[in-house]
Protein backbone atom coordinates (compact mmCIF):
# COMPACT_ATOMS: atom_id res chain seq x y z
CA UNK A 1 0.00 0.00 0.00
CA UNK A 2 2.87 2.22 1.04
CA UNK A 3 4.69 1.83 -2.36
CA UNK A 4 1.96 2.52 -4.60
CA UNK A 5 0.79 5.77 -2.14
CA UNK A 6 4.67 7.13 -2.76
CA UNK A 7 3.96 6.69 -6.59
CA UNK A 8 1.21 8.68 -6.43
CA UNK A 9 2.79 11.93 -4.50
CA UNK A 10 5.93 11.26 -7.27
CA UNK A 11 3.25 11.41 -10.31
CA UNK A 12 1.74 14.63 -8.03
CA UNK A 13 4.61 16.42 -7.82
CA UNK A 14 5.61 15.41 -11.31
CA UNK A 15 1.92 17.23 -12.34
CA UNK A 16 2.77 20.04 -10.12
CA UNK A 17 6.68 20.72 -11.36
CA UNK A 18 5.27 21.06 -15.15
CA UNK A 19 2.36 23.08 -14.16
CA UNK A 20 4.96 25.53 -12.64
CA UNK A 21 3.71 25.07 -9.22
CA UNK A 22 7.49 23.78 -7.95
CA UNK A 23 6.72 24.67 -3.68
CA UNK A 24 3.96 22.01 -4.04
CA UNK A 25 5.79 19.77 -6.02
CA UNK A 26 8.72 19.90 -3.81
CA UNK A 27 6.50 18.77 -0.79
CA UNK A 28 4.86 15.70 -3.04
CA UNK A 29 8.09 14.79 -3.70
CA UNK A 30 9.35 14.54 -0.46
CA UNK A 31 5.80 12.48 0.69
CA UNK A 32 7.06 9.92 -1.66
CA UNK A 33 10.93 10.07 -0.55
CA UNK A 34 9.94 9.50 2.89
CA UNK A 35 7.63 6.67 1.69
CA UNK A 36 10.47 4.82 -0.34
CA UNK A 37 13.47 5.36 1.58
CA UNK A 38 12.13 2.95 4.41
CA UNK A 39 11.80 0.27 1.71
CA UNK A 40 14.51 0.77 -0.32
CA UNK A 41 17.24 2.73 1.80
CA UNK A 42 19.28 5.62 0.45
CA UNK A 43 21.42 4.26 -2.39
CA UNK A 44 18.67 2.18 -4.27
CA UNK A 45 18.22 2.45 -7.78
CA UNK A 46 14.05 3.66 -6.68
CA UNK A 47 16.18 6.08 -4.85
CA UNK A 48 17.82 8.03 -7.98
CA UNK A 49 14.55 9.05 -9.25
CA UNK A 50 13.37 11.18 -6.46
CA UNK A 51 16.50 12.51 -6.17
CA UNK A 52 16.71 13.50 -10.03
CA UNK A 53 12.74 15.11 -9.24
CA UNK A 54 14.75 16.64 -6.40
CA UNK A 55 17.22 18.14 -8.46
CA UNK A 56 14.81 19.39 -11.22
CA UNK A 57 12.41 21.28 -8.77
CA UNK A 58 15.39 23.07 -6.83
CA UNK A 59 16.58 24.03 -10.09
CA UNK A 60 13.30 25.42 -11.15
CA UNK A 61 13.18 27.32 -7.63
CA UNK A 62 16.57 29.45 -8.24
CA UNK A 63 18.34 26.86 -5.49
CA UNK A 64 21.72 25.48 -7.71
CA UNK A 65 23.71 24.11 -5.45
CA UNK A 66 20.74 21.86 -3.97
CA UNK A 67 19.43 20.81 -7.98
CA UNK A 68 23.52 19.93 -8.36
CA UNK A 69 23.52 17.89 -4.90
CA UNK A 70 20.69 15.57 -5.77
CA UNK A 71 21.71 15.11 -9.43
CA UNK A 72 24.77 13.89 -8.43
CA UNK A 73 23.21 11.73 -5.77
CA UNK A 74 20.98 10.48 -8.27
CA UNK A 75 24.01 9.77 -11.32
CA UNK A 76 26.33 8.12 -9.09
CA UNK A 77 23.76 5.49 -8.36
CA UNK A 78 22.99 5.38 -12.32
CA UNK A 79 26.17 4.96 -13.02
CA UNK A 80 26.59 2.11 -10.95
CA UNK A 81 23.96 0.20 -11.95
CA UNK A 82 23.73 1.11 -15.53
CA UNK A 83 27.00 2.08 -16.51
CA UNK A 84 27.93 5.50 -18.17
CA UNK A 85 27.15 5.43 -21.78
CA UNK A 86 22.86 4.37 -20.67
CA UNK A 87 20.11 6.53 -21.45
CA UNK A 88 19.03 7.02 -17.64
CA UNK A 89 22.65 8.21 -17.13
CA UNK A 90 22.53 10.46 -20.17
CA UNK A 91 19.51 12.18 -18.50
CA UNK A 92 22.16 13.08 -15.57
CA UNK A 93 24.32 14.41 -17.74
CA UNK A 94 22.35 16.24 -19.91
CA UNK A 95 20.45 17.95 -16.46
CA UNK A 96 23.94 18.81 -14.94
CA UNK A 97 24.93 20.33 -18.19
CA UNK A 98 22.04 22.78 -18.15
CA UNK A 99 22.03 23.42 -14.56
CA UNK A 100 25.83 24.61 -14.68
CA UNK A 101 25.03 26.51 -17.79
CA UNK A 102 22.30 28.64 -16.08
CA UNK A 103 25.12 28.74 -13.14
CA UNK A 104 27.87 30.12 -16.07
CA UNK A 105 30.08 26.82 -15.52
CA UNK A 106 30.60 26.75 -19.41
CA UNK A 107 33.23 23.79 -18.32
CA UNK A 108 31.10 21.42 -16.56
CA UNK A 109 28.17 22.32 -18.81
CA UNK A 110 29.71 20.95 -21.89
CA UNK A 111 32.02 18.42 -20.37
CA UNK A 112 28.77 17.25 -19.12
CA UNK A 113 26.45 18.11 -22.41
CA UNK A 114 29.53 16.01 -24.17
CA UNK A 115 28.57 12.81 -22.03
CA UNK A 116 25.54 13.14 -22.66
CA UNK A 117 25.94 13.55 -26.17
CA UNK A 118 28.30 10.56 -26.46
CA UNK A 119 25.96 8.52 -24.41
CA UNK A 120 23.03 9.23 -26.62
CA UNK A 121 24.72 8.38 -30.08
CA UNK A 122 26.25 4.90 -28.58
CA UNK A 123 22.67 3.82 -27.45
CA UNK A 124 20.37 5.56 -29.89
CA UNK A 125 21.83 6.13 -32.84
CA UNK A 126 23.53 9.11 -34.45
CA UNK A 127 19.82 10.87 -35.86
CA UNK A 128 17.56 10.43 -32.55
CA UNK A 129 16.19 13.36 -31.43
CA UNK A 130 18.23 13.09 -28.28
CA UNK A 131 20.97 13.60 -30.00
CA UNK A 132 19.83 16.49 -31.51
CA UNK A 133 18.20 18.07 -28.65
CA UNK A 134 22.43 17.85 -27.18
CA UNK A 135 23.46 19.65 -30.21
CA UNK A 136 21.24 22.54 -28.88
CA UNK A 137 22.11 22.53 -25.78
CA UNK A 138 25.89 22.27 -26.58
CA UNK A 139 25.17 25.02 -28.70
CA UNK A 140 23.43 27.25 -26.04
CA UNK A 141 26.29 26.90 -23.83
CA UNK A 142 28.65 28.58 -26.85
CA UNK A 143 26.14 31.18 -27.83
CA UNK A 144 26.50 32.16 -23.76
CA UNK A 145 30.30 32.22 -24.66
CA UNK A 146 29.49 34.38 -27.60
CA UNK A 147 31.62 31.60 -29.37
CA UNK A 148 29.03 32.16 -32.47
CA UNK A 149 30.49 29.98 -34.90
CA UNK A 150 30.89 26.76 -32.52
CA UNK A 151 26.87 27.47 -31.66
CA UNK A 152 26.45 27.57 -34.91
CA UNK A 153 28.41 24.32 -35.86
CA UNK A 154 26.03 22.46 -33.24
CA UNK A 155 23.27 24.10 -34.33
CA UNK A 156 23.05 23.29 -38.08
CA UNK A 157 24.06 19.71 -37.12
CA UNK A 158 20.92 19.83 -35.22
CA UNK A 159 19.12 21.38 -37.89
CA UNK A 160 20.05 18.08 -39.97
CA UNK A 161 18.34 16.10 -37.62
CA UNK A 162 15.35 17.83 -37.64
CA UNK A 163 15.17 18.11 -41.57
CA UNK A 164 15.64 14.72 -41.66
CA UNK A 165 12.97 13.86 -38.75
CA UNK A 166 9.89 16.16 -39.34
CA UNK A 167 10.92 17.51 -42.76
CA UNK A 168 11.10 20.82 -44.50
CA UNK A 169 8.63 22.53 -43.67
CA UNK A 170 7.77 22.11 -39.87
CA UNK A 171 7.24 24.09 -36.79
CA UNK A 172 10.19 23.05 -34.75
CA UNK A 173 12.21 23.34 -38.34
CA UNK A 174 11.10 27.10 -38.74
CA UNK A 175 12.26 26.94 -35.15
CA UNK A 176 15.52 25.79 -35.65
CA UNK A 177 15.91 28.00 -38.21
CA UNK A 178 14.73 30.96 -36.55
CA UNK A 179 17.61 29.95 -33.75
CA UNK A 180 20.06 29.90 -36.40
CA UNK A 181 19.19 33.80 -37.09
CA UNK A 182 19.25 34.72 -34.02
CA UNK A 183 22.89 34.27 -33.31
CA UNK A 184 23.80 35.75 -36.83
CA UNK A 185 22.09 38.58 -35.46
CA UNK A 186 24.30 38.26 -32.64
CA UNK A 187 27.03 37.97 -34.05
CA UNK A 188 26.19 40.72 -37.02
CA UNK A 189 25.99 39.17 -39.39
CA UNK A 190 22.73 40.45 -40.84
CA UNK A 191 22.28 39.43 -44.26
CA UNK A 192 22.20 35.76 -42.73
CA UNK A 193 20.12 36.53 -40.00
CA UNK A 194 17.43 37.48 -42.11
CA UNK A 195 17.99 34.77 -44.18
CA UNK A 196 17.46 32.43 -42.05
CA UNK A 197 14.43 34.12 -40.11
CA UNK A 198 12.80 34.48 -43.39
CA UNK A 199 12.87 30.65 -43.99
CA UNK A 200 11.29 30.67 -40.32
CA UNK A 201 8.86 32.86 -41.59
CA UNK A 202 8.11 31.19 -44.25
CA UNK A 203 7.30 28.05 -43.08
CA UNK A 204 4.89 29.26 -40.01
CA UNK A 205 2.93 31.14 -42.75
CA UNK A 206 2.54 27.82 -44.44
CA UNK A 207 1.51 25.80 -41.23
CA UNK A 208 -0.16 27.93 -39.06
CA UNK A 209 -1.95 30.65 -41.80
CA UNK A 210 -0.74 34.24 -42.21
CA UNK A 211 -2.85 35.27 -39.74
CA UNK A 212 -1.44 33.62 -36.86
CA UNK A 213 -0.96 35.48 -33.76
CA UNK A 214 2.37 32.94 -33.30
CA UNK A 215 3.88 35.12 -36.30
CA UNK A 216 4.41 38.08 -34.23
CA UNK A 217 7.81 37.25 -32.91
CA UNK A 218 9.18 36.32 -36.30
CA UNK A 219 8.00 39.39 -37.50
CA UNK A 220 10.00 41.35 -34.67
CA UNK A 221 12.61 39.24 -35.23
CA UNK A 222 12.99 40.19 -38.85
CA UNK A 223 12.43 43.92 -37.95
CA UNK A 224 15.35 43.88 -35.76
CA UNK A 225 17.32 43.15 -38.31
Amino acid sequence: YDKHLAAAYSNIALLYSEAGYSEEALAYAQKSYDIKRKYYGEDDLYMSYDYNMFGAIYFELGYNDRALEYMHKSLKIRTEVFGENHPCSAVLYNNLGSVYNAIGDADKALHYHFKALSAWKTTLGNEHDRVAASYANISNVYRNLKNYDAALDYLFLRLNIIKSTFGETHTITAAVYNNIGTIYLENSELDNALDYMLKALDIYKVVLGEDSNSLYLIYNNVGWV
